[in-house]
């Protein structure tokens, strides 16, 4: 069909032909697409007649399909003209800007971490009908919205756009919506660095110069609202190291954060989670470590039979050995009739003296990672 958009220039006008004897009555009219009618000229003597559309229909309830525009024309004889008509149709509509919500009601610029659609209404109505453009600029309103909705599923930060127009090509100012999804959940990583002695079939840090700690973090486009890094020693005991709200790596000596000598000891654990701003927690991720940064004391050697040291003794008796603290590897003691030379295990916390000598025992503790004290 033909339609009449533009109310500037779309004109009726309505002219008649008579014989000799002139004009008694006309009457000029309009009727809208409901079939009311409206009469814009009528008199008793010939008239032609011109008017700009716009001025003589009946507001925007008059636009739409088969529009009249009519006219009859009776002369002085009595003769009346057929009825004489053109039937046309009207849209003169300007749609407004359309509303635009979240499926998930989040307001505009709020991060969403699954999948949603931008629901598209409003922009009033229009004779031809309307419906919606979107784009990511306003130079670039080109894609027409199905389904009233604007679907989002992929990880991104972008401003829709988003006009009506009626079937005319006549469009609204835009209303826009930014969207903002994050589906990716962040991911944390513990990572330990520093030299490590076996025992027990395990792997232990003992240098407290070396052993560090570093945790990072990965996540997605919506950036870091919190994050929590935290120590538990071997009973279980937390202790946060580090936390805020917005990415931070974190690295520092383990000794700078262990709860001192207490927290030595087997599965420790060091571990972290992030939260993305679009509300998506990281897996809790943990490493677990072994620590003894302990350097056992010089033991305490006491003769069986109470003798003081340097003191002669006329039957066997044993050296007994204890102290040197503790050790969460162990400890055991080792001796040797030299400082040079302290490389034998003792065992059973004594050293039998049974043959006839003059010697000088020195005995250490050791770990059983090998760090040993003074003699």
């Amino acid at each position: 069909k033909t339609w009449y958009y533009n109310k500037s220039n779309a004109k009726a006008t309505i002219t008649s032909t008579v014989g000799i004897s002139g004009v008694s009555k006309y009457e000029y009219y309009i009727t809208n697409s409901k079939g009311t009618k409206k009469v814009i000229a009528s008199g008793t003597s010939k008239k032609d007649y011109s008017s700009l559309l716009n001025n003589i229909i009946n507001g925007s309830s008059d636009y739409g399909e088969n529009v009249k525009i009519c006219g009859t024309v009776t002369s002085n004889a009595g003769i009346t003209s057929d009825l004489t008509c053109k039937t046309i149709n009207v849209d003169f509509t300007t749609p407004s800007a359309p509303t635009l919500v979240a499926s998930d009601r989040k307001a505009s610029g709020t991060w969403h971490n699954a999948n949603f659609n931008i629901k598209v209404s409003g922009g009033g109505s229009s004779p031809s009908g309307i419906y919606y453009k979107y784009g990511t600029s306003t130079s670039s309103i080109n894609t027409k919205v199905s389904n009233n909705a604007i679907a989002i599923s992929t990880s991104s930060s972008k401003t829709y756009s988003v006009i009506t127009c009626n079937n005319l090509g006549v469009c609204s100012s835009a209303s826009s919506y930014v969207a903002k999804l994050d589906k990716d959940k962040p991911t944390v990583k513990v990572n330990m660095a520093g030299s490590t002695k076996s025992y027990n079939s395990k792997t232990w840090y003992y240098n407290k110069s070396d052993a560090k700690a570093t945790i990072t973090s990965t996540e997605g486009i919506s950036g870091v609202s919190k994050y929590e890094y935290y120590i538990t020693n071997s009973k279980g005991t937390k202790k946060v190291i580090a936390s805020g709200t917005s990415k931070k790596d974190y690295s520092s000596l383990l000794n700078n954060i262990i709860n001192g000598s207490s927290d030595y000891g087997e599965n420790v654990k060091i571990c972290g989670t992030v939260t993305s701003n679009a509300g998506i927690t990281s897996d809790l991720t943990c490493k677990t470590i072994n620590v003894d940064f302990t350097t056992p004391s010089a033991p305490t050697l006491v003769a069986s039979d109470r003798k003081a040291s340097g003191t002669w003794h006329n039957a066997n008796f044993n050296i007994k050995v204890s102290g040197g603290g503790s050790s969460p590897s162990g400890i055991y003691y080792k001796y040797g009739t030299s400082t040079s030379s302290i490389n034998t295990k003792v065992s059973n916390n004594a050293i039998a003296i049974s043959t006839s000598s003059n010697n000088t025992y020195s005995v250490i503790t050791c770990n059983n990672l090998g760090v040993c004290s003074s003699a």
